[in-house]
């Protein structure tokens, strides 16, 4: 087992090729769905393929990196250094696609959010309340800032998950 290696800077490639794989794979759904509520549910499928690149990614770190050994702390604490990248590239594609892309966006999921309180029946002096609120949070800003957070809580629940698929410990008396 090489000791001499810096996770971080081992997890460094994975997570940009796993934050470009993922910004492009949101490309074309955005170039390509103008549903907002499909292209939501889609994502669910961006998200396993993120998935599925933590395991191989952590998978070739463990045998090429670990000796073909690695605990769950150590997978974990390899994961989430991926995820800082990941969360890096996704919070600059989120900056550019709500102020370069997509200004639109953002109007678009407040009228989007507006529909569902309607078919919930709410008063209006309630929706108009509501409204007013999300718009407060409704910023190409403030819906950064919440990308990085979702982003990174996203991650780590996937390293939680898929350390627990790839430690490997082999358990011999010395």
């Amino acid at each position: 087992m090489d000791k001499d290696h810096s996770t971080f800077k081992l997890a460094i490639q994975p997570g940009l090729y796993i934050g470009l794989v993922s910004v492009a794979l949101s490309l074309i759904l955005w170039a390509t769905i103008p549903d907002l509520q499909l292209r939501s549910k889609l994502g669910y499928i961006v998200l396993a393929i993120v998935a599925f690149m933590f395991y191989r990614y952590t998978i070739s770190y463990r045998e090429v990196n670990m000796g073909g050994e690695i605990t769950y702390g150590e997978s974990f604490k390899f994961q989430i250094s991926m995820t800082v990248v990941y969360s890096a590239i996704s919070t600059i594609y989120a900056y550019l696609l709500f102020t370069v892309l997509d200004p639109s966006m953002i109007e678009n999921i407040r009228e989007m959010a507006a529909e569902e309180l309607y078919k919930q029946n709410m008063a209006e002096e309630q929706i108009e309340a509501a409204i007013e609120m999300q718009s407060m949070f409704m910023t190409p800003e403030f819906m950064t800032v919440s990308t990085v957070f979702a982003t990174f809580f996203t991650g780590l629940l996937l390293a939680l998950i898929v350390s627990f698929f790839t430690k490997k410990e082999v358990t011999t008396f010395e």
